[in-house]
């Protein structure tokens, strides 16, 4: 949970006068957006905490391994698989794939539940790709219907607010209190150039979006798959399905078949209308996604060649375990990974990076000065509890660090946008 989550349900949480119960592990990913508020409010802000110091979900030596893992004894994590003989060294990244493939066709064949987890998209896509081929080779999944979907592109505030980002078609969905638009409503990008898009809705009707409020809507491009009777699918939003029950983002099912009039039919027998488009291959995970996921078999791609980039502590601890059995871990050079894996990545707290400077007396003074501007910007804002942290020094200089980086972002931003002018003269 980013710091903007945490005081925005903090903050409702105050209002209704309820309480909040926060559950996770600072081990696992940080938080996608920026911030890392499950560690500050149990380092500095003196949340009471109950702690489960021993692994429920795996056994023997799995246990062994992740105990190892999350304590940061990589070297030891390593030898435990590799007397398991969770170590799968492929050099050749399609052998390795198809490899992965069979192994998880063989233990859904078993009845187990299974699944194929990667640093990257690009990696899950690929592991996908040969899994749906062994599935169409033991004919598990029969011929299959061409489906229109909607991938999210997971723009940043930035991009979204930036005209120069958007092609023609694209989606625009409306997720927030929007003026002049639904809430709900999808529109397709018309024209996009510096400082505005044209968007169309209904009766194509056009009308500029208001890229200042980049927080209130998605972007999306639009994509064809294939769905199969048989077909694992994930919803990719949160909306219910044409006969009324819950759909959450991330929950997977199993396509029984198709209804007369074109409409998916799920495992349960929920149905899915002829143009929801809110899907993707359920497959295969990336590890922020796998988080509290509770599997048989975990299959764990992990490519030096493509998934270096984000390969650290925080993602192999989070992937290896997913699961209950013995894990299944694929790369193409072992040595190369335990190198990977033993990276850290700390996201250093405001007060953290302002316990290691060293201020000199006239910058202290502008410090103190800032401080008491810092200060009174926030009493007079009515901020959330994350920003009205306990009356402390160390709370104090949490604000004074934001208030600081805001300054150097906003000039950082300038100088840019200068920059970005001398080049068009």
């Amino acid at each position: 949970m980013s710091a903007r989550l945490a005081d925005q349900l903090l903050g409702l949480a105050d209002r209704l006068g309820a309480r909040v119960v926060l559950v996770g592990d600072t081990g696992q990913h940080h938080s996608v957006e920026r911030g890392d508020a499950f560690r500050l409010l149990q380092e500095i802000g003196e949340m009471p905490i109950i702690t489960i110091d021993k692994i429920q979900r795996q056994k023997g030596l799995y246990r062994e391994a992740v105990d190892a893992i999350s304590k940061g004894r990589h070297a030891e994590a390593f030898e435990i698989f590799e007397r398991m003989g969770a170590l799968v060294e492929i050099p050749d990244n399609e052998t390795r794939y198809k490899a992965m493939a069979a192994d998880f066709v063989a233990a859904v064949e078993k009845g187990k539940t299974a699944l194929m987890v990667a640093p990257t998209h690009v990696e899950c896509n690929l592991v996908t790709e040969r899994a749906r081929e062994a599935l169409k080779a033991n004919e598990t999944l029969s011929k299959g219907r061409d489906w229109g979907v909607l991938r999210n592109l997971s723009w940043s505030p930035a991009q979204k607010s930036d005209g120069r980002c958007y092609e023609s078609g694209l989606v625009v969905k409306v997720g927030g209190h929007l003026k002049g638009f639904s809430m709900g409503e999808q529109l397709e990008v018309v024209e996009g150039r510096r400082g505005e898009v044209i968007v169309r809705g209904e009766n194509d009707r056009r009308r500029p979006l208001p890229l200042e409020q980049a927080d209130k809507f998605s972007i999306y491009e639009r994509d064809r798959i294939e769905v199969c009777k048989g077909e694992r699918l994930r919803v990719t939003i949160n909306t219910r399905s044409a006969d009324g029950h819950p759909l959450n983002n991330g929950d997977a099912y199993t396509v029984k078949g198709f209804s007369r009039d074109g409409e998916i039919v799920l495992n349960n027998g929920w149905r899915l209308r002829e143009d929801f488009p809110h899907l993707a291959y359920g497959y295969a995970n990336t590890s922020h996604s796998a988080q509290s996921k509770s599997i048989d078999v975990i299959l764990v791609a992990q490519s030096g060649l493509i998934s270096s980039g984000a390969t650290d502590a925080k993602q192999f601890y989070t992937a290896v375990s997913r699961g209950k059995e013995s894990p299944r871990i694929y790369t193409e050079e072992v040595a190369g990974l335990r190198e990977n894996v033993a990276r850290v990545r700390k996201r250093e707290l405001a007060t953290e990076v302002f316990e290691g400077c060293h201020w000199a007396p006239t910058a202290e003074r502008k410090t103190d000065e800032k401080a008491q501007g810092a200060e009174d910007a926030i009493e007079g804002s009515g901020a959330g509890p994350l920003a009205v942290a306990e009356r402390s020094p160390r709370s104090a200089n949490l604000r004074v660090i934001e208030h600081l980086h805001r300054e150097r972002e906003d000039g950082a931003r300038e100088r840019e946008c200068e920059r970005e002018l001398e080049l068009e003269l």
